[in-house]
């Protein structure tokens, strides 16, 4: 066997196991995938268009999928991490030296960033509302919706990662980094260590969908109060409070919102229920 060979077998190997091994469970196949519930930005579609008609919703949500298959074909062929088959294979990760694993990460966030902005060509922005189905309109993508994508791209070829969400911002991690999606030039990426130093607030880090969903409703319910529609701003503030309670930022808007509908002790009470959920993660 020659030795190009037997290393593109110990790197298909390395990685399967990585995805085995960093959060001690196995990952959904790519068919059980296709259930749209199984996939971050599906369910975030789901939720930016729940009052759309049917067909439109299903639009999206197929192009959604269609991108993160495209995606994850690129890191599984010639334009990402060559021959790596991320999803099968024996669990040896345990026997494989810690910076050797440290280095398969880097490697994906290398590769993630690479597709990003080389073979995707997207572009960082927003727009007002903030909604993914934007970007996929537009290919201009924020921190929230980029790091949807490569949430669902990473799990699609087995790779376990988290979100994390902060206040204003979202970033991924792996077992031993995170990395902000939306950098520029070059890919950037810190030892897990360091996050609570970078970001003294954290509302979570998380693998759990109905979590990560909090986030989309509180930007739905901010595209509602930008448009004076505070009933439902506030039910959708209350949604996102309901999946991640300590999320002050939907503390913050409801607050708002309450005020513009002239419920001012409701507005003083969300008010000081933010700053108190901000001073408390900051001691």
């Amino acid at each position: 066997m020659s030795n190009e060979i037997a290393l593109k077998e110990k790197k298909e190997r390395l990685w399967a196991d990585f995805a085995l091994d960093t959060l001690g469970r196995k990952e959904p196949s790519g068919a059980e995938r296709r259930k749209a519930e199984a996939y971050c930005g599906a369910r975030r579609l789901a939720i930016e268009l729940e009052f759309e008609p049917t067909g439109k919703r299903e639009s999206y949500v197929k192009k959604y999928l269609e991108l993160v298959d495209s995606f994850a074909g690129i890191l599984k062929g010639e334009g990402g991490m060559a021959g790596c088959d991320f999803g099968t294979g024996k669990n040896i990760f345990g026997l494989i030296p810690m910076e050797e694993k440290k280095k398969l990460q880097e490697d994906l966030i290398s590769a993630i960033w690479g597709v990003l902005y080389g073979n995707l060509n997207v572009t960082y922005g927003g727009s007002r509302s903030g909604f993914l189905r934007d970007s996929l309109d537009t290919g201009s993508w924020d921190c929230d919706n980029s790091s949807t994508l490569v949430f669902d791209v990473a799990r699609e070829v087995g790779v376990p990662v988290e979100m994390v969400i902060v206040p204003g911002h979202a970033l991924v991690k792996t077992n031993d980094f995170f990395f902000e999606t939306t950098s520029k030039g070059n890919p950037v990426y810190y030892p897990a260590d360091r996050l609570y130093t970078r970001y003294p607030v954290i509302y979570a880090i998380t693998s759990e969908l109905e979590v990560v969903d909090a986030v989309a409703y509180s930007n739905r319910g901010t595209a509602y109060f930008n448009e004076a529609g505070y009933d439902m701003a506030i039910k959708d503030f209350d949604r996102a409070i309901g999946l991640l309670p300590k999320y002050a930022d939907a503390y913050k808007n409801r607050s708002l919102a309450y005020f513009f509908r002239g419920e001012y002790e409701k507005a003083r009470q969300d008010e000081e229920k933010a700053k108190e959920i901000l001073r408390l993660m900051k001691e």
